[in-house]
């Protein structure tokens, strides 16, 4: 990671926020305006995967002065599938880290993060697995099964549909003889 802040300019700030204005070819240099070779880029990005499946956050990690933003981060992503599957899969260990954590911060584990507190225990345990299901539903998320008392799939709606016929005037019988 060295590599990647001493290659740029000395006095460069690579920590600066990218420009509201920035062209696509400065966030594609990472906003700052000095292009981050593609060797450093793979270091990167393997940096940000590792931290990731710790089940770190990618603004969090980013903070950090020899990384460029997470808006860089993602716009890589969203430009290089190999980046891009390469993170989707990060998050995922990195969900399931979260995930057991969770566990052992319930079972009282000091290590994990449990401060023997049982309200603030279950507060921190809640708020991950919230954060969790919003995050990766297909997963994580309350499993909305519908279906009938038995188990069985439930019908479609009927619908009622009434047939409305034109009215026709006629005559009524015994008027206007």
């Amino acid at each position: 990671m060295e590599s990647a802040a001493k290659d740029h300019a000395p006095g460069t700030d690579l920590t600066a926020a990218p420009s509201v204005n920035a062209s696509p070819d400065q966030a594609q240099r990472g906003g700052r305006g000095h292009a981050i070779p593609d060797e450093d880029r793979a270091a990167i990005i393997k940096t940000v995967c590792e931290a990731l499946a710790r089940g770190e956050d990618l603004t969090a990690i980013c903070e950090s002065p020899e990384l460029p933003s997470d808006r860089t981060i993602r716009n890589w992503a969203e430009n290089q599938p190999e980046f891009g599957s390469a993170i989707a899969h990060a998050r995922a260990r990195g969900f399931d880290r979260i995930a057991l954590n969770c566990r052992k911060i319930a079972r009282g584990d000091t290590e994990a993060g449990a401060t023997g507190d049982v309200a603030r225990d279950r507060l921190i345990v809640d708020t991950d697995l919230k954060l969790l299901a919003k995050w990766d539903p297909k997963r994580y998320g309350d499993l909305l099964k519908l279906g009938g008392p038995n188990g069985e799939a439930l019908a479609p709606p009927v619908v009622n549909q009434f047939i409305v016929q034109p009215v026709v005037a006629r005559p009524l019988p015994g008027a206007g003889e």
